[in-house]
């Protein structure tokens, strides 16, 4: 299934943003235990059940934590700054990219 991601506060000139989505379609693609892990992670990050969840794959390494997520990528492209998103903005984020794999 290739479909347009929807999610109307992407913003391309934030790197966050940048990553987030390159780590959502290199790494997690249409994959729904991947997703369903990541929204089970959100929530219990937000409730104070773990402190931190981590995973990644190909291309990005993703840790989220009350603090947000941030990103690095799997090979050195000469940044010195590591992305970070809210957590508010990958949870909308991820939620879209479920809705748009159509995956419940």
């Amino acid at each position: 299934k290739n479909q347009a991601f929807n999610w109307p506060e992407y913003d391309e000139s934030d790197p966050g943003h940048a990553a987030l989505m390159g780590f959502l379609a290199l790494d997690v693609q249409h994959d729904p235990k991947y997703i369903n892990e990541i929204i089970a992670a959100l929530g219990d990050i937000k409730m104070g059940k773990i402190e931190q969840w981590q995973g990644g794959g190909n291309a990005y390494f993703c840790e989220l934590s009350l603090q947000g997520a941030q990103f690095e990528t799997a090979y050195d492209v000469g940044e010195d700054e590591i992305p970070l998103v809210t957590l508010s903005d990958f949870e909308q984020a991820v939620l879209a990219w479920r809705r748009d794999c159509e995956i419940t």
